[in-house]
């Protein structure tokens, strides 16, 4: 299973210098391209953990949210603006919103 995020560049490009290699970058608030790109990720079996920006969550269709409702996978992850920008450790910010330590030793 992949880990996907899906974002814009700003919010993309740390989890691209950890390694990550699935990346979506969107353009800052093109919401509708954004939904397009997250249904195709969510809909791809491979992916097990899709991380978005919180603010494109919330502006997310409430039809798209429902779907999120149904599925067992992927686990859908989403992190604030502060948090992604106010410089705190990747590391630890998928640990906190995931309860895990994806590259625990």
């Amino acid at each position: 299973m992949e880990i996907s995020i899906i974002g814009e560049r700003d919010f993309t490009l740390g989890f691209q210098l950890c390694g990550i290699k699935n990346i979506q970058n969107v353009e800052k608030s093109d919401y509708t391209n954004f939904n397009k790109v997250f249904t195709e990720t969510i809909e791809n079996s491979d992916i097990g953990i899709v991380v978005v920006n919180e603010t494109y969550y919330q502006k997310m269709p409430i039809q798209i949210k429902k779907k999120l409702e149904k599925l067992v996978s992927p686990v859908v992850v989403a992190l604030s603006d502060e948090d992604s920008a106010g410089g705190s450790d990747l590391r630890t910010l998928i640990k906190r919103s995931l309860g895990v330590d994806l590259w625990k030793e």
